[in-house]
């Protein structure tokens, strides 16, 4: 457990027992008494988040608890404009507002209707099925580190490994992790997403970028670009990169969708073989 997810806990803790104290005063069946009960039933539940003993959540639990975790956040954020700068009181809103912010990206995370996860040979028959639709369409394979190139999946796992490693990945290359986007219901890929874990290059630091990712044709528009991405920039934060690079053609409306909807701002157009 990091560092920053110990200090939200301790944040969540301390507005816990600040609530049960509230609570005790207030004479069951009131409605301050409910209020205050779910608004700890809600900072329990964020609690558990952060602590990671649990991956899911009734849809009751789960509106309750983004409900509770927004109105505080929108209350501290008032208090905000009312505080000396830089004072004790400011600086412990602050910590809140920011712990309401991780507590409510996690709310977010578990909801998705898919997981990242690395490729294996377990996925033996569906990564060889996903290929397989993209030659038929005579589509490019975005996100799947050459796979098209692949007749095994063994020889592409291998690749996989070799460009995941400073020491092995080839010379003008850089190095780089693949992902396979697992429907969570089914087990199905949905989609493949991977990452550079630098764009110190001179194509890649113009037009290619940190990320690239593909959605199997059957599952397209049903909004698992949008997860892909959302859990892959989760990645590359916590491999160290604040700030990240994604392109896509002009024409790729669905592709700019997905960017912008992650938080993605607009930098610049660049022409590439007559191509925007």
């Amino acid at each position: 457990m990091n560092h920053n997810i110990m200090e939200a806990i301790k944040v969540i803790d301390s507005l816990i027992n600040r609530s049960k104290n509230i609570h005790i005063k207030f004479k069951e069946g009131t409605s301050q008494f409910s209020l205050v009960r779910n608004r700890i039933k809600a900072l329990e539940i964020a609690k558990d988040l952060l602590s990671n003993t649990i991956y899911d959540l009734s849809d009751e639990d789960y509106n309750l608890t983004v409900r509770v975790l927004k109105s505080t956040k929108s209350k501290c954020e008032k208090v905000l404009l009312k505080l000396q700068p830089h004072s004790t009181q400011y600086l412990h809103t602050i910590k809140i507002i920011e712990t309401i912010g991780i507590v409510l990206d996690r709310l977010a995370e578990i909801k998705l209707p898919i997981i990242l996860v690395k490729p294996t040979i377990e996925y033996r028959n569906a990564i060889m099925n996903y290929r397989q639709a993209f030659l038929d369409r005579k589509e490019n394979l975005h996100g799947c580190s050459s796979l098209d190139k692949f007749t095994t999946v063994e020889a592409w796992l291998n690749h996989l490994n070799m460009m995941e490693n400073p020491e092995t990945t080839p010379s003008g290359y850089v190095c780089s992790s693949t992902y396979l986007a697992i429907r969570i219901n089914d087990n199905k890929i949905v989609g493949m997403i991977s990452f550079r874990h630098s764009i110190d290059h001179p194509i890649l630091s113009v037009y290619g970028g940190h990320i690239g990712y593909s959605i199997i044709p059957e599952e397209r528009r049903k909004g698992y670009g949008k997860a892909m991405l959302k859990l892959m920039l989760k990645i590359c934060k916590e491999k160290g990169l604040d700030k990240v690079l994604i392109t896509c053609t002009k024409e790729n409306i669905a592709s700019k969708k997905t960017i912008l909807a992650n938080g993605g701002l607009f930098d610049k157009e660049v022409e590439v073989d007559g191509n925007i």
